[in-house]
């Protein structure tokens, strides 16, 4: 009867875990073709840059604000009925602007809709990337959470990566309208994948206060060198994700004359490199030094991004954005691995909150920042200053981080 039992538990917790990699992948697959239609939707209905980094930023600014209870949330309550709550937030907003954009509410003098929608989308957003790390670890094995996050992370990536081309295919097809209410059906698919998900219970230590659990986790942080210089170094990486997202999609179409099928097949290499990273990213997870390797990473994907920029060439181009996403996949997987390894289970969900707040935060700011200086002083200026930006950070990084340049 107790290895039936145990057999059974196995199965279970196969199952949840099984289920669990699906509504990752789906869920952010979902979410950046939302993304991804608000921004080619932003630039075809007003032509500027700008805007369109307005939209995108939006997606991520209320981690302001909801950044500072997301990690005592999961701390306090049960992580899967934050997820829960964060991803019917989703469904409703895909669903709304699909009715918006049917009833033709949508116009130039009405564009500030988008804005609106998209921080509601964004409040969402600052759940969902810190409740899954968090609960993952209450779905595997104690000590393999770091192997574990690194699955969850290619999947992440998958979804990032593919979105473009998915979105492109159905664009092809449909109205911005239906294409919405796909995008909403498919949340819905993905938000299904989670009731076989059966987590194991953990310990609940964060204060009542949700600012007095921000400060905790903050000085917990700050306490840990390697857990302060990991989340350090997510900033310089993820200062580039935005101006990617923002610009390349109409650099594919001002500069490489690509069609709304061809622009998604050109970001899918993004998307193709960050996977392959992803995959790379476990076989160096056994290996010494990875902390010099996450700095060498960052700086040939800036130098790599410098070159996309004035690369006319269609393929030529793709190929260059494959290797700067293989490197980004690298360094995608290997940073919340760490963090999950530096970090005792009671305190995950306000350091993974922390994570998620960069994670968000600041792609939505520097593409915002990055759309404004598009328009100012060109896309093509833009992606080159933004790539050699991070190669500079890098640089700076191998003497200045020295507790990660020494993590084994």
């Amino acid at each position: 009867m107790p290895a039936r039992e145990s057999d059974f538990t196995q199965r279970r917790t196969l199952i949840s875990l099984v289920c669990f990699y699906f509504n990752t992948f789906a869920t952010l697959l979902v979410a950046n073709m939302f993304v991804y239609t608000q921004v080619i939707l932003s630039r075809a209905m007003t032509g500027s840059d700008g805007f369109t980094g307005l939209v995108f930023v939006a997606n991520y600014l209320p981690t302001l604000v909801f950044g500072v209870f997301a990690g005592a949330l999961l701390d306090r309550l049960s992580r899967l009925a934050v997820i829960y709550v964060a991803q019917s937030v989703y469904i409703i907003t895909a669903f709304t602007l699909s009715a918006i954009l049917y009833a033709g509410w949508l116009t130039f003098e009405t564009r500030w809709i988008l804005v609106a929608i998209s921080a509601v989308n964004g409040a969402a957003l600052t759940f969902i990337i810190p409740g899954r790390l968090s609960l993952l670890a209450n779905l595997v094995p104690e000590g393999s959470a770091g192997r574990a996050t690194i699955i969850l992370n290619v999947l992440i990536i998958l979804g990032f990566g593919v979105a473009p081309l998915v979105t492109g295919a159905f664009k092809q097809h449909l109205d911005w309208a239906p294409l919405m209410a796909v995008i909403g059906a498919l949340y819905v698919l993905a938000w299904a994948a989670l009731f076989p998900v059966r987590p194991r219970d953990y310990e609940r230590r964060a204060p009542a206060g949700a600012i007095d659990s921000f400060i905790e986790g903050l000085r917990f942080a700050a306490s840990q060198p390697l857990v302060r210089q990991l989340l350090l170094f997510e900033m310089m990486v993820m200062a580039v994700i935005g101006p990617i997202q923002v610009l390349m999609p109409e650099f594919a179409r001002s500069t490489l004359h690509l069609d709304e099928a061809g622009r998604g097949a050109f970001l899918s290499a993004l998307g193709g490199g960050l996977f392959a990273g992803g995959v790379a990213a476990r076989v160096f997870q056994e290996r010494q030094r990875r902390g010099l390797l996450m700095l060498i990473c960052a700086i040939l994907m800036g130098f790599v991004l410098s070159l996309i920029a004035f690369q006319p060439i269609a393929w030529v181009a793709a190929l260059k954005l494959g290797f700067c996403g293989a490197f980004g996949g690298v360094l995608g997987a290997l940073i919340p691995a760490a963090l999950q390894g530096a970090t005792p289970d009671y305190m995950r969900g306000r350091v993974m909150g922390l994570y998620g707040m960069i994670f968000q935060l600041l792609p939505g700011l520097a593409g915002f920042a990055a759309g404004l200086g598009a328009d100012a002083a060109g896309i093509l200026n833009m992606l080159t200053l933004t790539g050699l930006g991070l190669t500079a950070l890098g640089l700076a990084g191998l003497f200045g981080l020295s507790h990660l340049r020494r993590f084994q």
